[in-house]
């Protein structure tokens, strides 16, 4: 058994098959199958936690910077670099 998330609803379920990829049963997209060992989605979620945490520390003492944000979410790879310019209001609209 995996447990997988859907990269486009973010729902997760139960996956018992041997396909490479596997259907979402919310929005019905493709899906990769990644078979992860139940200590590395631990360690997964661990780092997330700490991320979280140092996110709302930010928020709390009022010092959150977009910079700041953008780069948490580059070390996790949810956002490219390529995506910076979006933010800073640099990207062209071609």
């Amino acid at each position: 058994m995996v447990v997988i998330v859907c990269h486009k609803c973010s729902n997760s379920w139960d996956y018992t098959g041997e396909a490479d990829r596997a259907t979402c049963p919310e929005c019905y997209v493709k899906v990769p199958v990644e078979r992860t060992s139940l200590t590395d989605l631990r360690e997964r979620v661990a780092d997330l936690e700490e991320q979280i945490e140092w996110l709302e520390q930010l928020v709390e003492v009022n010092t959150i910077d977009i910079s700041d944000v953008e780069e948490a979410l580059m070390r996790r790879n949810y956002l490219n670099r390529d995506d910076l310019g979006y933010s800073k209001g640099r990207k062209d609209n071609n």
